[in-house]
């Protein structure tokens, strides 16, 4: 039999086998011990990111093991899996050196998974977390290169580069053809896509022609803001330190990406872990000032206003100029540690920093553009902030959580996952896979599909959606009936 109990140890679990000689470890048994076991203590799957060499050695061990088994078998699906007393005294001894014992079991337990003539790769959570900086940086370069050209796009006089440049919006269809080029969908959806591909674009760049350059400068415009909105995604990694994968790296960078559209990096870091930590409790809160409690209305105008508003963040722009106001009058670390008991002084100090800096850079801009006469500012970044950016980050964050079950902590009920094309992927930072990130923060964003096609090999995901079009159809029949389509 297997045993996981409690430790004296402060660390958390042990893990304990004990077989007879040459006898069976029952797999069934190995998972729903060390589900109960990871159900009893919080963030026991968190592993250590810089593991010791005697966890690799004993990890590597118990690899090794499996796939020989596996390699030997000739039955299909192994449902056992076979050690000698020898390999389990020895295995016992490195198991209980592992701070987090039941994460030792996954190996085993992924290895009875095996198919015939197929030897055991070992697909553990800990080699999901490995960070690889230059993927970061390239999405980086991306970021700035589309600013700079539809900021281009903007300031140029010249009609034909402004046309140009509009014509990028073009390429989310593109991929959508690509895809329905080379995937495998449904009708529904293939027409559902298709219809999006030809009829959307023809109208918007047909209307923005005729109308001439100040419509396709407001494209540009829009198409900013959706750049800001995916720099915004980069900053929610960066937050997590699965960027560059160093703070003194992965801070800065989410500071600026952050500062762009007035968002102190310190207040979004501190909100989003405690998200985490509390994700579907009663504790839980968001970061930024969403209105949920207005689409819980029973009245159709009430709901479909309060989307509007919802979606337009006109709460977060009203909080964040208040918060730059406590910042600049020296009150608002004292406001946060009386909102926020929780909340380090440190954390508050540093919070009310980024919001004096931010709130001196808008009324530096403020006064320059005064002084010169120019719509510079307006152009290039508030525009594209209120019709770009605060649209486009409210739906990305929307389908995350809304209407699942609430409260409880399990992940696999209180979140939402969209399985999004490769324009959505992008433009969320691979945050379509929410479920993943929110069993394993630590998961870097561009390891978070294959993460968890690997987590619902072995778990049930209650919310998932095929793709954005149909969450948000469904969001608008909740907005004109009340009624909640089972989003699943």
């Amino acid at each position: 039999m297997v045993r996981l109990r409690r430790g004296r140890s402060p660390k958390g679990l042990s893990v304990s086998v004990r077989q007879p000689t040459a006898s069976v470890i029952n797999v069934e048994s190995l998972k729903a011990a060390a589900e109960a076991a990871v159900g009893e203590i919080p963030g026991l799957r968190e592993q250590p990111r810089h593991p010791s060499s005697w966890q690799q050695s004993a990890r590597e061990s118990l690899y090794h093991q499996a796939n020989a088994i596996l390699a030997d078998g000739t039955n299909g699906v192994h449902a056992s899996l076979c050690l000698t007393q020898g390999e389990l005294e020895e295995s016992e001894v490195r198991v209980n050196k592992l701070k987090r014992g039941a994460t030792a079991l996954w190996p085993l337990i992924d290895a009875s998974a095996g198919k015939r003539g197929q030897l055991y790769k070992p697909i553990d959570q800990k080699l999901y977390r490995r960070i690889d900086p230059v993927i970061f940086i390239a999405k980086l370069a991306i970021f700035a290169a589309l600013l700079l050209l539809f900021g281009y796009g903007i300031l140029s006089d010249d009609s034909t580069v402004t046309v140009m440049i509009s014509l990028i919006l073009g390429i989310p269809p593109l991929l959508m053809a690509w895809e329905i080029l080379t995937g495998t969908e449904g009708v529904a959806m293939t027409v559902r896509k298709l219809t999006l591909l030809t009829v959307v674009p023809l109208v918007v760049l047909s209307t923005a022609l005729a109308a001439g350059a100040p419509v396709l400068k407001v494209l540009c415009q829009i198409g900013l803001g959706v750049v800001l909105a995916g720099g915004t995604e980069l900053a929610h990694q960066a937050l997590h330190r699965t960027g560059v994968g160093k703070a003194v790296w992965d801070h800065p960078i989410g500071a600026v990406l952050c500062g762009l559209t007035g968002i102190s990096f310190r207040f979004y870091q501190w909100h989003h872990l405690w998200h985490h930590k509390y994700n579907g409790t009663e504790k839980d809160s968001e970061s930024f000032d969403y209105l949920y409690s207005l689409l819980k209305s029973e009245s159709r105008t009430t709901r479909i206003l309060g989307f509007i508003l919802h979606v337009s963040m006109v709460a977060h722009y009203v909080s964040m100029l208040h918060r730059m106001w406590l910042a600049i009058t020296g009150r608002l670390a004292a406001v946060l540690l009386v909102r926020r008991p929780e909340m380090s002084e440190s954390s508050a100090r540093k919070i009310q920093c980024e919001y004096r800096i931010m709130a001196a850079v808008l009324i530096a801009g403020l006064g320059v553009s005064i002084a010169l006469q120019t719509t510079l500012l307006l152009m290039v970044w508030l525009i594209p902030v209120l019709i770009g950016w605060g649209p486009a980050h409210a739906l990305i964050e929307f389908g995350e959580h809304w209407q699942c079950d609430t409260p409880t902590g399990n992940v696999f009920v209180n979140t939402r996952s969209i399985r999004a094309g490769r324009f959505a992927q992008l433009l969320t930072n691979s945050n379509d896979a929410h479920l993943a990130h929110h069993y394993d923060m630590h998961v870097p964003m561009d390891k978070l599909e294959a993460f968890e096609e690997w987590l619902a090999s072995s778990h049930s995901f209650k919310y998932v959606e095929e793709s954005y079009l149909t969450f948000f159809g469904k969001v608008v029949r909740y907005l004109w009936t009340g009624k909640v389509d089972q989003c699943s």
